[in-house]
């Protein structure tokens, strides 16, 4: 990734993605089976895009992790998840728990140990963190064990992974109000995001991408359609006795393929992001994802005003997609007031 378009298209990427995030915290209370037809497709776009977003961690950390058979390179990644994430993480964490005591709330310390935390949202940093100590010593201890073999790496690792799974449904069972137990299910995107670094080099050399892009289109068209199916119409069916994070990993790693085929491909989506500052949000999607909430406390009644009429028809995705930009744009305009010095505290 050494050229500026190659930046840009990644800086899209997870602006795009960082977006449908606002969306969902918008949507959150809109949920439900007895909603138009548009709210239940746009759940189901909205509803990878945090594990997109992990998996996007995954993909980004997998060229740091190729040579990592020594303490020394095991260190130099925790010092860049204290830099990048921690640093970050534990800015937030103070303000909220300073907020919350001025309200005359309960404040939860849990958050500075990183156990659990009682925030829209927030839980996700913590699991990222986990995601990201979990995939640095897996692969150091893969490539001790292969002699450096990423093929051991990246094929080991994943399978590993998928045991999160159930660990998360016994933890939501012991634990079900703690948010991060009721979310380790995100630990496997992040590390499936691993192998997805090198298939996509092998797309990009390839001259099949036009294939590939196809049948992945006419793939995910049956597969929504058969989600939606048993979901608002069957609920026996035989779909349902199969772990439904099972089908939302396919469900993200093709659209993660989809989306960065579109991107490399489409010279004009990459200008259009870049006209609505899509790359900047990219770019600072961490302080995004961590300031958004705080909008969406203090603006309710913009978020009344836009659905109240709306809900109970597919006009709704207007104001829906108009409220989560400007909720984006806030964010992102924040942060390019701040001084650089603490920009620099968030700078990824």
């Amino acid at each position: 990734m050494n050229t500026q378009r190659e930046i840009d298209k990644f800086n899209i990427f997870k602006g795009i993605v960082i977006f449908l995030v606002v969306c969902i915290h918008i949507l959150y209370k809109f949920h439900g089976r007895d909603k138009p037809l548009v709210l239940e497709a746009f759940n189901y776009i909205t509803g990878f895009s945090v594990p997109l977003f992990m998996a996007l961690g995954g993909f980004f950390l997998e060229p740091k992790l190729e040579n990592n058979c020594s303490m020394q390179s095991l260190k130099l990644l925790f010092k860049r998840l204290v830099k990048r994430i921690l640093v970050p993480y534990y800015i937030f964490i103070t303000i909220l728990i300073i907020f919350e005591l001025l309200t005359g709330s309960s404040p939860s310390l849990k958050a500075l140990f990183l156990i659990d935390v009682n925030t829209h949202g927030l839980y996700f940093i913590i699991i990222y963190i986990y995601s990201y100590i979990i995939a640095s010593i897996l692969s150091y201890l893969i490539n001790k064990a292969s002699n450096n073999n990423s093929i051991a790496l990246l094929a080991i690792t994943p399978a590993i992974s998928l045991i999160f799974f159930p660990i998360s449904n016994i933890l939501s069972n012991r634990f079900p109000d703690s948010t991060v137990a009721n979310n380790i299910s995100l630990i496997p995107y992040f590390v499936f995001g691993l192998p997805l670094y090198k298939v996509m080099s092998h797309i990009d050399k390839s001259n099949k991408k036009l294939v590939v892009f196809s049948s992945l289109c006419i793939f995910s068209v049956i597969y929504t359609a058969i989600l939606y199916y048993a979901r608002t119409i069957v609920y026996d069916l035989p779909i349902f006795t199969i772990p439904v994070t099972i089908f939302q990993l396919i469900y993200t790693i093709t659209a993660f393929i989809l989306l960065l085929i579109i991107l490399d491909n489409v010279k004009y989506v990459v200008d259009l992001g870049k006209l609505l500052y899509f790359d900047g949000f990219g770019k600072e999607s961490l302080f995004i994802f961590l300031l958004h909430p705080y909008f969406m406390y203090l603006l309710p009644p913009l978020f009344l005003f836009f659905f109240k009429n709306t809900i109970n028809h597919n006009t709704f995705i207007f104001p829906l997609l108009l409220s989560a930009y400007i909720i984006t744009l806030f964010s992102y305009g924040v942060y390019r007031m701040l001084p650089p010095r603490i920009k620099q505290l968030f700078s990824r």
